[in-house]
């Protein structure tokens, strides 16, 4: 079982890393955004090339945190994480702005249905994400004004966008996309 300083030290590295998490010290957001920052600068015209940067680094750095921690139980803490962030806190951001993601939310839900329920078996999946959520709103404010600054449009329309067209992205961005070797440890026998 992973003791509660781990798990939260995991999902705060998830939060850096563009998913979601708790609080952490200050040193690791600066490492993790540099990351983030020279993919970005490698690939400009991709608004999500720091966090697929960051998401490899997440995956490559997991069992370092926690090297004594069962595989599952961290694929399940990395993807509370991520799910805090897309399923609460990008939809409360976009709320701020005054765009509702009624239909995102349901169609991200529908899409992480299984990762959802093994997780929740796994770690008490309701603390984790409530004690997430600050961190999570953060990075969700974040990733949206670097997405508008890339695509060179207002916050609001690229949430009306995601909204727009919510059923791809929901498929598009579903855990077992992002993280395909975490939702493969979270859903194996």
């Amino acid at each position: 079982m992973v003791n509660i300083r781990t798990a939260f030290l995991l999902l705060q590295t998830i939060a850096i890393l563009g998913c979601a998490g708790c609080s952490q010290p200050a040193d690791n957001t600066a490492a993790l955004e540099e990351i983030k920052a020279k993919a970005r600068a490698a690939h400009p015209n991709d608004p999500i090339a720091g966090d697929k940067a960051a998401n490899e680094a997440l995956v490559r750095n997991l069992e370092q945190l926690a090297p004594n921690a069962n595989g599952k139980e961290m694929a399940a803490l990395a993807f509370l994480g991520y799910y805090t962030k897309k399923f609460h806190a990008t939809p409360t951001a976009c709320s701020e702005r005054g765009v509702e993601l009624k239909a995102f939310s349901a169609a991200f839900a529908e899409a992480n249905k299984v990762p959802l329920e093994i997780a929740s078996k796994l770690v008490d999946s309701t603390n984790a994400i409530q004690r997430t959520i600050p961190t999570a709103l953060v990075s969700a404010r974040k990733e949206l004004d670097r997405v508008a600054e890339v695509k060179g449009i207002k916050v609001e329309e690229v949430c009306a966008l995601i909204e727009a067209n919510a059923a791809q992205m929901a498929e598009s961005i579903k855990f077992a996309n992002t993280f395909p070797k975490l939702y493969a440890q979270l859903i194996a026998g």
